[in-house]
């Protein structure tokens, strides 16, 4: 539903149907790049710490010793690019990301 819909610019998250969207159109994301750039995205402009992604995008199930949120910031970096959205995926160095949507 629209009340559930958050906007940031013309960056739109719309929950209910695990969708994000650049100037209407939908980024063609899994459901992981999604969980990750929705939980981005409700911090914007603040840096997020590897930890919190871990814990809130992968839960407890995730293995410390993988490069997977590098892998998937990296994704999420070049199908925003190819969508055309200006967000930017900042690496802050020895704790993790932060998302700036212009």
């Amino acid at each position: 539903t629209g009340a559930l819909t958050a906007m940031h610019g013309e960056l739109q998250v719309v929950p209910s149907e695990q969708a994000i969207m650049w100037k209407g159109k939908e980024v063609d994301l899994t459901r992981k790049e999604y969980k990750l750039l929705a939980y981005l995205v409700a911090r914007q402009d603040h840096a997020v710490s590897r930890e919190n992604i871990q814990k809130e995008v992968w839960g407890e199930q995730f293995d410390r010793g993988t490069n997977v949120i590098d892998v998937y910031i990296r994704y999420l970096r070049q199908k925003l690019e190819k969508a055309g959205c200006p967000a930017r995926l900042e690496s802050v160095r020895g704790f993790g990301y932060k998302l700036s949507v212009s």
